[in-house]
Order: C-alpha cells, then sequence, then structure tokens
C-alpha cells in the first residue's frame, strides 16, 4: 500500500513478519533512526502500537504516533487498515478528476 501511494523509498517493517515488536524495534534501533508507526486503527492495531511503544521506549528509541492518529481521523469512515489507503487514494483521486471533466 505504501509502495503504491510513491513511497518506495522508506524502509518499512512489518511488525508481524519481523517477528513481534521486540525484533521490530530492534530492526529499527540497528537504522539510527526514527520510527513511524502505522498500524491498523481497529483493536488490534492499538496493542500492536502500545506493545511496538513500549519496546521502541525499552531501546530509547524515538517514534512518531502522529501521522497514524492524523490518518485515522481523515480515514476511519472510509478504511480501517493501513493497506487500504491505496485504494481510498485511488476512489478519491478518481472523484477528483471527473469533477474536472
Amino acid at each position: 500500500s505504501l509502495d503504491n501511494l510513491g513511497l518506495q523509498d522508506l524502509r518499512t517493517i512489518e511488525v508481524q513478519r519481523e517477528g513481534g515488536p521486540l525484533r521490530a524495534a530492534e530492526s529499527v534501533a540497528q537504522t539510527g533512526k526514527q520510527a513511524i508507526i502505522l498500524t491498523d486503527w481497529d483493536d488490534r492495531g492499538n496493542r500492536i502500537e502500545s506493545d511496538l511503544k513500549i519496546q521502541l521506549d525499552a531501546l530509547c528509541v524515538p517514534y512518531n504516533t502522529d501521522i497514524k492518529r492524523r490518518l485515522r481521523d481523515i480515514c476511519i469512515k472510509d478504511i480501517k487498515d493501513v493497506e487500504s489507503l491505496d485504494s481510498l487514494y485511488e476512489r478519491l483521486r478518481t472523484i477528483v478528476l471527473r469533477q474536472k471533466i
């Protein structure tokens, strides 16, 4: 989804594929960069976010959750997960382009 939005240059770490919050946090710590936490806005996503923040704090890794909060506030009525961001973008883009004609 993020690749389809033109964000290919970001290094993404999928928490579950990485082996859970601890391993994901360790991967981010090795980069020396800030983490941007983008989990789904359901209960499971919020639990993963909470666990990940605990692990990142323990490793003194800075993180940002504001982007997720803003996206959630804008998109919550239309989509429930990060993977759907690209399809929402395309739907909105189509609507805007049709209105220009």
